[in-house]
């Protein structure tokens, strides 16, 4: 009986041969006999040869170890005067190592440089993916990215191919597209593939505040104009300031004087246009008892001080007097504000408050004060989550204008996402910085690499 036992264990050598190459094959490079391996001395790391000989001391940070394919461990080390990439061959210990000035690493890829030029490494193999031949690349997670060759800008996709030549003066970095270029004195706008929207022949241009109406404000010789995305001009610049409105009626203003025209440059009489911005002037005008069009400034005059959204100071915020504050409701339901058609399940309350005793100026941009959420990240430091954007309009600029002992109400978003966290916001305004309590909240982790564009409008 033992010996029938006996032949039925070992007869399997085929199945037994095939797991013991699978067991191998799944084995990590430390455990394998007769390779060079990785080993470390504190917080430091190096590397030994086949033969247990030290190749690497153990001076070197470890940024990144993983298979760059099944016959090969990839190591990439970063040390006081240099960087290296090692390549561990499996099948004879085989040592492949690659030098550089410096490696950085982030969750946008590996950054190296050698002789004072940069590029981009495919970060589990180690393999060169954009030439270590510009001066500088864009760190974002989103390509194209704008490269500086010799002084001049251009965009380089991740696989090293070049989308735009180096031959601008500068090329707006960030997430968002269209972006500003720059070149021999004159402005355009470039979409993503490298094509611009609005080709770069005018003084400036400037992208408009709604997003995603595909509009751009044009200036030339002083005078302002529009374009939109796909480079058709509908106002030739000849007004000396352009507001663009949201339903296709903007205001413009020559010799001081104020009126209204359409995307196609034919300008209108406010009092017989039924498009909302005509109406909420007229509206103001007959209040006022006036019968002719009216200034911006003479309108704010005669309001009173801007925004009107300003009430006496709510005892229930509990401000602490003689300061100004920014006080965050995240329970929103029972603070909503009656001046937004607001879903209070996806907004939050945000209160701007003046308890001192005299007037404060808060410099704001196209009606948007300088209010963003900021939240914290896994290392405890704030970053933005969301965009604000200082100078989409620069001819809209104003200054808010708070009352001792009032407040202003603005619309905050609530976010949600798989991360929890702690959040704040802040408001900065020619050198002042308030920042408001921290409160418990959740938000998408992609957030911090490519933040939305705020929506906390001031009542206008």
């Amino acid at each position: 009986m033992f010996e029938d036992l006996h032949v039925q264990l070992i007869a399997p050598r085929r199945f037994g041969a095939a797991l013991l190459l699978v067991l191998t094959l799944l084995l990590p490079v430390s455990a394998m006999a007769h390779e060079a391996t990785a080993f470390q001395v504190g917080d430091r790391w190096g590397v030994r040869d086949a033969s247990g000989e030290v190749a690497i001391p153990a001076e070197y940070e470890l940024l990144q170890q993983a298979w760059g394919d099944r016959d090969t461990y990839v190591i990439c080390l970063s040390g006081p005067s240099d960087a290296l990439v090692v390549r561990i061959r499996r099948t004879d210990g085989h040592l492949d190592i690659d030098r550089y000035d410096r490696l950085h690493r982030n969750n946008n890829g590996m950054y190296a440089w050698r002789d004072g030029k940069m590029g981009i490494l495919i970060g589990h193999t180690g393999r060169v993916a954009i030439p270590l031949e510009y001066d500088h690349i864009q760190d974002t997670h989103i390509p194209p990215r704008v490269m500086v060759e010799d002084g001049r800008y251009g965009l380089v996709d991740d696989r090293g191919r070049v989308v735009l030549e180096a031959r601008y003066d500068s090329i707006e970095e960030g997430h968002r597209w269209p972006r500003r270029v720059e070149g021999g004195g004159k402005v355009g706008m470039l979409a993503k593939d490298g094509r611009f929207v609005v080709e770069p022949v005018w003084d400036d241009v400037i992208p408009s505040v709604h997003r995603g109406d595909g509009l751009f404000l044009v200036e030339r010789d002083g005078l302002w104009g529009l374009v939109d995305d796909s480079g058709q001009t509908g106002i030739e610049p000849r007004y000396q300031r352009l507001h663009l409105g949201r339903d296709g009626v903007h205001r413009f203003v020559v010799d001081g004087t104020p009126g209204w025209v359409d995307g196609e440059g034919r300008e209108l009489d406010p009092f017989d246009h039924p498009e909302r911005q005509a109406v909420r002037v007229t509206t103001m005008q007959e209040a006022l008892n006036w019968g002719e069009v009216i200034t911006r400034a003479e309108l704010r005059r005669a309001a009173g001080p801007w925004p009107w959204g300003q009430e006496p100071v709510d005892p229930r915020l509990s401000a602490r007097p003689g300061a100004v504050q920014l006080i965050v409701r995240p329970d929103s339901i029972p603070w909503h504000l009656p001046l937004f058609d607001t879903d209070v399940r996806t907004s939050l309350t945000l209160y701007v408050v003046n308890t001192t005793g005299t007037e404060v100026r808060l410099e704001a941009a196209s009606s948007v004060l300088n209010v963003v959420a900021e939240a914290r990240d896994r290392d405890g430091t704030w970053r933005p989550i969301e965009v604000w954007h200082p100078a989409l309009d620069p001819m809209d600029g104003s200054t808010c204008v708070l009352r001792p002992g009032h407040q202003l109400p603005l619309r905050g978003t609530r976010y949600e996402g798989p991360r929890r966290t702690r959040l704040r916001y802040v408001l900065r305004s020619r050198g002042l910085e308030i920042t408001s309590d921290v409160f418990k909240g959740s938000i998408d982790p992609g957030q911090f690499e490519n933040p939305p564009e705020r929506e906390s409008y001031l009542p206008d």
